[in-house]
């Protein structure tokens, strides 16, 4: 058994750690194998360790050394049995994670700042894209978009895909209205043949029962009656021939009551009527021959059979719909047969180009049978008082 002798000289040891930079406060302990302190860097805390025997092999453990907090950190050299030691001051592990936790708070801050700007500019550039293209949509259901294209055709879209919305949207509203305008102009030659028809008919049957009452009245010698006669029927003519298709209230009821004058000279006491036009509704526009279908079919259906009375009763006046909006209210009223279980039957020209002609021409419009216990037949029509001023 032999013996080996160590010599350690403590300047060589200080040598060693010369070019370690440890922090303020932290120290080194070199212990031998004996667990003797061999070397510190810092005198004070070898003092305080050697008199509290703080010694620990606990790799970051928490010991008090004169009132200040260290974890120590181990390391053994096994080949010697020489153990190094480091002391960490408490206060420089706190200092370090606050330093770090502050750079990172501070970088989670500017992150958070880019990318609330980077929403803020995307959000806006998406609102005042989403913006113009909401309100050209809100003035083509006004029916205003011509007036406002520029809201959407010169707007900077500076978003691939609302650009591409927009370009979409123009397009499809173009076809619209090419499809629409394409659809009306063929509705409105319908109509207008449908209107030439109506004209070629006030009918045959009518115009031969009233040449049969001018040659009887010519017989008899009844100047004045034949005299009036013959300028209620010229009136008519000349009234369904005029160019225009578009007439007001006051031609159409003179219209009418010529027609139901040369048709009161057939039937004589059989037959009354009255006309009514509410004061200031005078020259309010209407399509021409709206109201002779309603009352043709008042006097070929509503006459008894049996030689009994009928009265026809025309009357236009101001009135308001369910929305409080003034409407004009036209009524066309008989007694004598109902025959209002045929109307829904009627395929020919007169009711059916009615009900079109006022579903173009004021598409809020409203047209409806009904009946009371004085007149048998009552057809009603509800046409918006805002088409005059449009007209006008």
């Amino acid at each position: 058994q032999g013996y080996i002798f160590l010599e350690i000289s403590e300047s060589k040891i200080a040598s060693l750690f010369k070019n370690i930079s440890i922090p303020d406060g932290a120290s080194i302990l070199v212990y031998t194998p004996d667990r003797n302190i061999a070397y510190a860097t810092d005198e004070k805390i070898e003092i305080s360790v050697k008199e509290q025997e703080l010694y620990s092999e606990d790799l970051g453990d928490y010991v008090n050394i004169d009132g200040n907090g260290y974890y120590i950190f181990n390391t053994k050299v096994e080949e010697y049995g020489f153990v190094v030691s480091y002391l960490l001051p408490q206060r420089i592990i706190f200092n370090q994670v606050f330093g770090t936790s502050l750079i990172i708070s501070a970088i989670w801050c500017v992150f958070i700042a880019i990318a609330f700007f980077l929403y803020s500019k995307l959000s806006d550039r998406i609102s005042v894209s989403a913006k113009k293209v909401i309100q050209y949509v809100d003035h083509y259901r006004m029916g205003t978009e011509s007036e406002n294209r520029l809201l959407i055709d010169d707007v900077d879209m500076s978003i691939q895909e609302f650009e591409d919305i927009s370009k979409a949207l123009l397009e499809m509203t173009d076809r619209i209205s090419d499809l629409v305008e394409h659809e009306y102009v063929a509705k409105l030659n319908q109509q207008m043949a449908e209107y030439e028809a109506i004209q070629a008919e006030i009918n045959p049957h009518f115009f031969h029962n009233v040449m049969n009452i001018f040659q009887a009245l010519n017989r008899i010698g009844e100047r004045t009656e034949l005299d009036k006669g013959i300028v209620n029927l010229s009136r008519m003519f000349r009234y369904t021939c005029e160019h225009g298709y578009e007439s007001t209230i006051t031609q159409e009821c003179h219209f009418i009551e010529s027609y139901l004058m040369l048709e009161k000279m057939r039937f004589e006491e059989r037959i009354n009527y009255s006309i009514f036009v509410e004061e200031g509704l005078d020259d309010f526009p209407i399509p021409k021959l709206l109201f002779q279908p309603i009352v043709e079919n008042a006097m070929y259906h509503g006459m008894p059979k049996d030689g009994g009375n009928m009265e026809i009763r025309v009357e236009v006046q101001r009135t308001t719909n369910e929305e409080s909006k003034e409407c004009i209210w036209i009524t066309i009223a008989n007694t004598g047969n109902p025959y209002t279980d045929k109307i829904n039957e009627d395929k020919g020209v007169g009711i059916v180009s009615v009900k079109e002609r006022l579903r173009i021409l004021y598409p809020n419009s409203q047209f409806w049978y009904d009946k009371n216990e004085y007149f048998r037949t009552i057809c009603n029509m509800l046409i918006p008082h805002e088409k005059e001023e449009e007209n006008k």
